[in-house]
């Protein structure tokens, strides 16, 4: 599959039948919506089974898909409407995230380079970041998880959330304010 076409093209290369095309697709979102769904749940199994609904749901809509918002938008939005319904069944009006080190392939990288000191003061910043981001009200943690993991703009933003870009923007503005608060001793 060609890295240069684009996700509304590859899904609907898909929908005719190329399954390559989807493969390209998951290639480019499964680390991001992954990390997306870990960070809102902190649940490994929970975190896994919407994962799967949300490519699931991707594989039976794309025959249906119209891309008058990208495909991006549409596949957060799915996810984003998921994490709802996971919250409603669960009965949870405010999640609250249990810290813990969720490290990414980058910072794996750097992280080999360090002295053993190094490391462990990064891993301490690491886990007050998720503490922080886990504290944050449902709405912001969202926003700003769909800014800084699946790279959403604040319009892309307010189609998932179904809110407003200045919401968007404000709810991303006050989670950056509040994060960077609680990690005041770290900066």
């Amino acid at each position: 599959m060609n890295q240069e076409q684009t996700d509304e093209a590859l899904l609907r290369l898909y929908s005719m039948g190329e399954a390559a095309a989807f493969e390209s697709l998951y290639q480019r979102y499964r680390g991001s919506l992954y990390r997306y769904f870990r960070r809102q749940c902190q649940d490994d199994s929970a975190s896994e089974e919407m994962f799967q609904d949300v490519w699931m749901s991707v594989i039976r809509g794309s025959k249906q898909y119209q891309p008058d918002a990208l495909f991006k938008t549409w596949l957060y939005r799915i996810a984003h409407n998921r994490l709802v319904d996971y919250y409603r069944r669960q009965s949870v009006t405010t999640a609250v995230m249990q810290a813990e080190t969720v490290i990414n392939e980058d910072t794996l990288a750097h992280e080999n380079q360090r002295q053993p000191e190094a490391e462990e003061i990064a891993r301490q910043r690491q886990r007050q970041l998720l503490q922080q981001i886990s504290l944050l009200p449902i709405d912001q943690r969202d926003a700003f998880l769909l800014h800084e993991e699946a790279g959403l703009s604040m319009e892309q933003i307010g189609e998932v959330m179904a809110v407003g870009k200045e919401t968007a923007k404000s709810r991303v503005r006050y989670a950056v304010d509040k994060l960077r608060a609680g990690m005041k001793e770290w900066l």
